[in-house]
């Protein structure tokens, strides 16, 4: 169940204090105890102390009634309608301080889905709706099949934070249809690519020649923790950046390090800029989500041209292939693991399986024996 609780306590003892409550969509006010059949009364306290320590005692009846659905004595039932509980369930996610993008993309599947339901839809309890009514509506992203699993998932996540949330039963949203989704496949640069495409881009688009480097010397990811960085994230001479827990999409505080020809295009800039300038924008404000992506676009369109690059080679690719290149040099999954910031090894494993890196080692036992006289 959601429901909000705050204290008001001005320290004028004429001014009455009370805890204001919201819950199913009420906003309530209450001065005592007397609606939960206990004895605090606040406003009699004779000092201000004594009045903090009664609107505490209060705060706590008050919250241990609600969890024991012993108020408000009436709630009406129309309050958790699919519109109240799905829109509370969004402000609960937006409350988390979670990715831009994350929320954006619920917000968007939320508007679409209010604008397919008929107004006795949203009227009524959201256990009411039924799965094929939202496969019906699922079916509108059917354009793709990245795409249709995408709003697949966003609308579970609403629907799955509604149960949670009010400890109601839900449809499962996984009860609908799932369509298979084909890896979006990020190809890694040879070593005479590597050389050909860094050279290209430092001499046409410096700033994103800066992205590719960090990208491939650091490991981050380019469009939020590469796009984001700052002067005063270089550490320690320039040897390291220092990412705290919002920084990063891992939620760890993590170190970095930063090898020589990163640290090279980097610390001689640092002494003329202000710390808290972006790297790329030479300012507070850093580029916007899409600078990069759009400048990808542009260039990778012109190195397709005169043959530097191919098909599925993308600014990712330059993360994947020094995560390639160390597995190859190092075999060990656990350091790899540390250097991506996965939250697991089974992470680790399915990324490098996934570009079509296998142990051989590991797979020998398993391949077929022959002998020929």
């Amino acid at each position: 169940m959601s429901y909000e609780i705050k204290i008001y306590n001005p320290k004028q003892l004429n001014q009455r204090a009370y805890i204001y409550i919201n819950i199913h969509g009420k906003r309530l006010k209450e001065y005592n105890g007397n609606k939960i059949g206990i004895n605090i009364k606040p406003n009699l306290a004779k000092t201000y102390r004594k009045s903090t320590a009664m609107l505490n005692d209060l705060y706590f009846a008050f919250k241990t009634a609600i969890d024991n659905g012993n108020y408000p004595k009436e709630v009406e039932k129309t309050a958790l309608t699919t519109t109240y509980v799905l829109n509370d369930a969004l402000k609960q996610k937006q409350r988390l301080g979670l990715s831009a993008k994350y929320i954006k993309s619920l917000e968007s599947v939320l508007k679409a889905f209010m604008l397919f339901l008929n107004d006795e839809d949203k009227k009524g309890e959201i256990n009411g709706i039924s799965i094929n009514r939202i496969q019906e509506f699922l079916l509108q992203y059917n354009s793709s099949n990245t795409n249709y699993m995408n709003q697949r998932r966003n609308l579970g996540i609403l629907f799955s934070q509604v149960a949670k949330q009010f400890e109601i039963t839900v449809p499962n949203v996984k009860n609908t249809n799932r369509i298979k989704v084909k890896p979006n496949l990020h190809r890694i640069y040879t070593d005479n690519q590597l050389t050909e495409v860094f050279n290209f881009l430092k001499r046409n688009h410096y700033n994103l020649y800066l992205c590719s480097l960090i990208t491939y010397g650091c490991l981050l990811r380019p469009h939020q923790e590469v796009r984001k960085l700052t002067f005063g994230h270089f550490k320690n001479h320039c040897s390291e950046i220092h990412l705290s827990a919002k920084e990063n999409k891992s939620g760890r505080v993590r170190v970095v390090y930063v090898p020589d020809y990163v640290k090279a295009e980097i610390f001689p800039l640092i002494k003329e800029e202000t710390h808290s300038n972006n790297i790329f924008s030479h300012c507070t404000i850093p580029f916007n989500e899409y600078y990069f992506s759009t400048a990808w676009k542009r260039m990778w369109k012109e190195m397709f041209q005169i043959g530097i690059i191919e098909e599925q080679q993308t600014l990712y690719s330059f993360r994947h292939t020094s995560a390639v290149n160390i597995y190859r040099r190092t075999k060990d999954l656990h350091l790899l693991q540390q250097i991506m910031s996965h939250s697991d090894m089974v992470v680790t494993q399915k990324y490098l399986r996934g570009l079509g890196v296998h142990d051989n080692e590991e797979i020998k036992h398993v391949i077929p024996q022959l002998e020929l006289g």
